[in-house]
């Protein structure tokens, strides 16, 4: 059976290319309908089923694979829904990708294509627009990384959707099946897509629609209930986890939310008086341990926390300014339609509601801002008219996210706060919440935020301050930690694309989409304990040493191509010892004996691109301790003392290359048997710290010895003996 499945990225749609197939940079011509609000009667038009067309069976199909997803997996299949994106670049340039873009005709009753990009060479299709009551259909034929032991993307599945798609013009009609636009839904079995097991009933007919099955309506479903239940009580913790719920917490509940809510999804909901409705005014779908969820409550709002699989699809859908309203359920249970209210129904006011008139929300001097510890801070904002008190509170957070209540909600007459002393320290993130109350609960305002980023005196007037910085790279990365704190001493927060679990391959998949969309000034990458993985089957790590250097060879000859500065890091290593890592999990053995090998590749790839190496494996190496810096019955990511290790260690390298602070340099001279200079170079490194110097190659000649790990400060000469 086929579950319906929902994918938990931002919502987009992109249908692949229908038209003629071209020859590298040229573009497309093609007619683009105005997008925007469908005319005449929808309804009626869909209703009475209009189109000229007769149905057939054999009419050609266009798979889909996912929803609203970036242009991150080879040998996908995605739709992009206009209720969702404006535009493709919203989730990615998707460059060597097919894309066609599709509009809802009320008087045919069906989907009529209107672009066709395809132009599947490195063509950048960020701005082809998406009609609101449309979509874009996006293919990408994959590559066959198998013959080095990686994954084959192409499957046949692909590659018919793809030839189908080329031979549709501008004005081919077309039929949605199996996805629901709105709600960001495609039906699917849950496979991996390039699989033989993937199956889908997602899909898209040209020219005909089909004798059974009704084709997805889009102005019909627009309007439709997409309310789920919200439990109004609190149940314990586990067992409501266990039991998949999404839970509503209500004014009388308290101020804030009070228990460990880390992998639920958040929503924060406050009374509009002016929308008549509640809005969304805040979300949090950070799922791990950096975010507590202590999401405030306000008096005319409430806090709503998922992590069902039968409404997060809507949970997740909710941006900013989402409308919702409340209804009561026959079960006792609260029902939440969000964007349009139900028909015939009275909405539910939660407290006192709507019953008064409401005080504007505070307005703030600055909604963000950056502190040192040392001259404190204190955060302000406009008196709201008709305001008795204010209540405020303080949060750890990191961007878009509630973490611990470290100031419990409190009433002032204050128009002003100030964070106290000891709760400021670099890195860390904070939210101000404030919201007005006047003469009772109904005419409390909504609440407003201050973000707040605590950083040291060099991070103010560094280099970086205003770079986008990107970390890119595995789980050592994506845990959050150092890439978070990192900010703090750099002057900028640092955007982390890194995610659990990939090769550089992997990484390689999604390289355009999570770090060259985002045109960095400087990329920080990190690969290398995944690719180096031995599989005990085949005897042989996931990604080989040529694939692997393939795959960073093309990370920094793109990124240098945008003026981006690569920084390499070499990570620490795995401790395999008792009570550490233990090797066989997922067929693998991570202690195997290959990292060296990989990080080795690693500097001679940043030696050729004249990149900096942040070495933290030759720090292993000359001593420090795996141990102090690993998790107990892990042996391979870090601690709370690793990912403070870390944040320094980045942190010094990068205010050493940047803005000359405690710099140093590490010199190579390549010679001859005779003595002769053959070459030198030299790296950036912070002062103290080591670097495994790579040994540059040398045509006819072959280095006499091992590469050396030497300080900062410090010149290594390496002999090369003819061949």
């Amino acid at each position: 059976m086929l579950l319906l499945l929902a994918l938990l990225f931002p919502l987009c749609a992109a249908f692949a290319g229908c038209g003629e197939e071209q020859t590298d940079g040229e573009e497309t011509s093609s007619e683009t309908s105005e997008s925007g609000e469908p005319s005449g009667d929808q309804s009626e038009a869909v209703s009475d089923g209009k189109t000229d067309v007769e149905p057939d069976a054999d009419a050609p199909r266009l798979d889909i694979a996912h929803i609203n997803v970036p242009n991150q997996n080879e040998g996908d299949m995605v739709i992009i829904s206009g209720s969702r994106a404006q535009k493709l670049g919203d989730l990615g340039n998707f460059a060597w990708w097919c894309a066609y873009v599709f509009d809802w005709d009320a008087e045919q009753g069906c989907f009529v294509l209107t672009d066709a990009q395809t132009n599947a060479s490195n063509y950048d299709k960020s701005a082809v627009q998406i009609p609101q009551y449309g979509f874009a259909y996006c293919i990408n034929k994959g590559n066959d990384y198998s013959s080095s032991g990686g994954i084959n993307y192409i499957s046949k599945r692909v590659s018919e959707s793809y030839d189908r798609a080329l031979k549709a013009k501008v004005g081919t009609k077309a039929y949605l099946y199996g996805v629901h636009l709105y709600s960001g839904t495609v039906q699917t079995n849950g496979e991996l897509w390039y699989t033989d097991d993937f199956e889908t009933d997602a899909f898209l007919t040209l020219g005909a629609p089909l004798p059974d099955g009704k084709p997805y309506d889009p102005v019909a479903s627009w309007g439709q209930d997409v309310a789920r239940q919200i439990y109004t009580t609190q149940p314990d913790n586990t067992v409501a986890y266990a039991n998949g719920e999404c839970l509503l917490f209500e004014p009388s509940y308290g101020s804030f939310v009070t228990y460990d809510y880390r992998w639920w999804y958040g929503l924060l909901f406050a009374w509009d008086a002016s929308q008549d409705c509640y809005v969304c005014v805040a979300t949090d779908f950070n799922l791990s341990a950096e975010s507590k969820k202590d999401m405030p409550l306000p008096p005319n709002g409430f806090v709503v926390l998922d992590c069902s699989s039968g409404s997060k699809e809507n949970v997740t859908a909710c941006t900013v300014g989402t409308k919702a309203w409340l209804y009561d359920d026959p079960d006792g249970h609260r029902l939440i339609s969000l964007n349009f209210p139900e028909d015939g129904r009275e909405p539910v006011l939660l407290g006192d509601a709507g019953k008064d008139a409401q005080l504007s929300a505070p307005q703030f001097a600055e909604s963000t801002g950056k502190f040192c510890p040392e001259d404190g801070c204190t955060v302000s904002w406009e008196p709201v008219e008709g305001a008795e008190s204010y209540t405020v509170s303080l949060q750890l957070s990191t961007p878009n996210t509630f973490n611990q209540m470290l100031s419990e909600p409190q009433t002032t007459s204050e128009t002003s706060f100030t964070v106290p002393a000891n709760l400021a320290e670099i890195g860390n993130a904070y939210t101000v919440t404030v919201y007005a109350n006047g003469t009772d609960a109904a005419s409390a305002s909504a609440p407003a935020f201050s973000r707040l980023y605590c950083v040291s005196k060099q991070a103010l007037e560094g280099a970086l301050v205003g770079k986008t910085v990107v970390a890119f790279g595995d789980s050592l990365t994506a845990r959050n930690g150092w890439v978070n704190l990192l900010g703090g001493y750099i002057g900028t927060e640092v955007i982390n694309a890194g995610v659990g679990g990939d090769t550089s391959t992997q990484g390689k998949a999604r390289f355009e989409a999570d770090v060259l969309s985002r045109k960095p000034d400087v990329t920080l990458i990190c690969f290398g304990t995944n690719d180096q993985a031995q599989q005990t089957a085949s005897g042989k790590p996931l990604i080989s040493v040529e694939e692997y250097t393939a795959n960073l060879t093309y990370f920094v000859t793109e990124l240098q191509k945008i003026g981006s500065d690569v920084l390499f890091i070499c990570p620490h290593g795995i401790y395999g010892a008792d009570g550490y890592y233990t090797p066989g999990g997922y067929g693998l053995d991570y202690a195997y004996g290959n990292l060296d090998d990989f990080c080795d590749a690693m500097r001679q790839v940043a030696l050729t691109y004249g990149c900096d190496i942040i070495d933290i494996r030759a720090e292993v190496k000359m001593g420090l301790d795996l141990t102090s810096i690993v998790l107990p019955g892990d042996g391979m990511h870090q601690s709370e003392a690793g990912h403070a290790y870390w944040t320094e260690y980045v942190s010094a390298h990068l205010n050493a290359k940047y803005d000359g602070v405690n710099a140093s340099t590490v010199k190579a001279v390549c010679k001859d048997e005779g003595g002769k200079e053959l070459a030198s170079y030299e790296f950036t490194v912070a002062s103290g710290a080591y670097l495994q110097v790579p040994a540059k190659p040398i045509d006819g000649m072959t280095l006499v010895g091992e590469e050396q790990i030497v300080k900062g400060g410090e010149t290594v000469t390496y002999t090369y003996r003819s061949n």
